[in-house]
């Protein structure tokens, strides 16, 4: 599983590559614990480029790449 402790600070667009394979692309807004997430599991709160908000469970995520 990956540590998104580690991309607590990157304010870079990013691309979330999920466990399925499917990926998006966005901008992290905030890393979340258990309690701050609501989906009981740490998360990330997070905006893709077409607007939508999105709370990403740990769990769900494969990788997370810095795009340029």
């Amino acid at each position: 599983m990956i540590n998104i402790i580690k991309y607590i600070d990157i304010e870079e667009k990013v691309r979330i590559t999920f466990t399925d394979g499917m990926y998006t692309d966005g901008y992290i807004e905030s890393i979340d614990d258990e309690e701050e997430s609501g989906i009981t599991e740490p998360g990330i709160s997070f905006w893709t480029d077409d607007g939508n908000y999105l709370e990403i469970g740990q769990s769900e995520i494969d990788n997370i790449e810095i795009l340029n």
